[in-house]
């Protein structure tokens, strides 16, 4: 005859974890914790991050033991979680209202903005506590964040160890297992006086945005130097160096979108020093100009002295006169001279197609009708000037209402009107009245 025996697993497992040493079967339990800075985690293994520091004789309420001596208790006082601002709606100072179904709460830390842990998610009409709002940094750059006070299903680990129970009968349960350490020796101080701890070291995830951030910052700083440089005279850019800091960044940027928009910049650095270098070159024309007007200063002063004294043998040379063959004089070449044109002979007829020209100025000679002749030329801040064929400023020019300066831009043209030294700009000015293309020969 055969006999069939059944079993009963789960009457097994009752009586045998019944007989158990050491094994507290109620919970949750209160117990007290007996050392001293006890650091409270995230979860139960020292791989996560803690949240903060609890000192001796705190009472904590634990919830069930964990494999590997962790003990998961109710947050203690001073826990906080995160929750993105945009899913709550603030309906006092201290009180919000989730919008959303299915909204991640993360467990918070004193030790940094830590948000790599969630334990749940909260329901729409769910009432959180509002501690602060600020400004938390994420992967993707700041967030408003609510740090709230811990839903009620969260949960923290401190190792098992560290608290004893506080009622006596779970203490000598605790006392029977032959593997723990007895609560008389848990309780006992420790006998050396430890420094100061040092604080626990970020989680992998929150070293990672914070080299984000701070990758994100230096790129910041550059590109406000980079502002603030071209707001300055060019002679005072330094854009090499701001070039250097810009190419080490994106050498050792380790987060891909930073060294993308650092190649960005590299284009406009290029179009900034190819205006520094035109500037430049403007200024050292406009200085060799300068020494220039000082010369035709002087001359002109000579010349004017030189009338006073031709005043008594013969007539007087007309001031227009004087500029007029200074101004030939400043021409490249000790043969410089001045003709109309080919085809052109003579003054241009106005039509509809070209700039109305007046006539010469009352009271020059023929050989000097012009009181200037060179090329007309923008200057870099507008306006125009009056330059030899080798490109050196001889006078800045403006046109009355009948004078089209624009369409002459680059063209060689001899200029009638009124001529004279402007302090305000240190060069020579022209009011003209009148101009026409001529051939400056050299």
């Amino acid at each position: 005859m055969r006999f069939m025996v059944v079993v009963f697993p789960g009457l097994i497992l009752s009586s045998f974890s019944d007989s158990v040493p050491g094994q507290i079967q109620e919970f949750p339990y209160q117990a007290v914790v007996v050392k001293d800075d006890v650091l409270v985690r995230s979860g139960g293994n020292d791989e996560y991050y803690p949240t903060m520091r609890i000192q001796r004789d705190t009472v904590v309420t634990v919830k069930r033991h964990d494999t590997g001596g962790w003990y998961m208790i109710a947050p203690p006082e001073g826990s906080f979680n995160w929750i993105p601002a945009r899913y709550v709606d603030r309906t006092s100072d201290q009180v919000g209202v989730i919008k959303e179904d299915h909204v991640i709460s993360f467990v918070g830390s004193e030790f940094g903005d830590e948000m790599g842990v969630w334990q749940g998610r909260l329901a729409a009409g769910t009432s959180v506590e509002i501690l602060e709002q600020r400004d938390v940094d994420t992967k993707n750059g700041p967030h408003s964040m609510y740090r709230i006070t811990p839903p009620a299903r969260d949960r923290r680990w401190i190792p098992g160890d560290a608290v004893i129970p506080v009622d006596q009968e779970n203490q000598e349960r605790l006392d029977s297992d032959p593997f723990a350490t007895p609560t008389v020796i848990r309780h006992q101080p420790s006998p050396v006086v430890a420094d100061k701890p040092v604080p626990p070291r970020p989680s992998a995830r929150l070293q990672r945005i914070q080299q984000i951030r701070s990758e994100q910052r230096r790129l910041a700083e550059i590109d406000n130097r980079f502002r603030n440089m071209i707001r300055q005279n060019p002679t005072t850019w330094d854009l090499r160096s701001l070039e250097d800091d810009y190419t080490q960044l994106r050498d050792t940027a380790t987060w891909k979108p930073v060294a993308g928009q650092i190649d960005l910049r590299f284009p406009a650095i290029d179009r900034y020093l190819r205006r520094q270098a035109e500037y430049d070159d403007f200024n050292r024309l406009t200085s060799e100009t300068e020494r220039r007007d000082a010369e035709l200063l002087a001359r002109r002063t000579a010349s004017r002295e030189s009338s006073v004294a031709d005043n008594q043998s013969g007539p007087a040379r007309s001031a227009f006169d004087i500029a007029a063959a200074d101004s030939i004089g400043q021409l490249d070449g000790p043969a410089a001279s001045m003709t109309p044109s080919d085809p052109i002979a003579g003054p241009v007829t106005p039509s509809r197609d070209t700039v109305p020209l007046s006539v010469p100025v009352p009271g020059t000679r023929p050989s000097s009708r012009y009181i200037g002749a060179g090329i007309i030329q923008r200057l870099p801040k507008g306006g125009f000037a009056l330059t030899s064929p080798s490109g050196q400023k001889l006078a800045q020019v403006k046109g009355n209402e009948s004078v089209d300066l624009e369409e002459f831009v680059g063209k060689q043209v001899g200029l009638y009107g009124q001529r004279w030294y402007r302090e305000d700009i240190q060069s020579d000015f022209i009011e003209a009245t009148g101009l026409e293309p001529v051939r400056i020969n050299q």
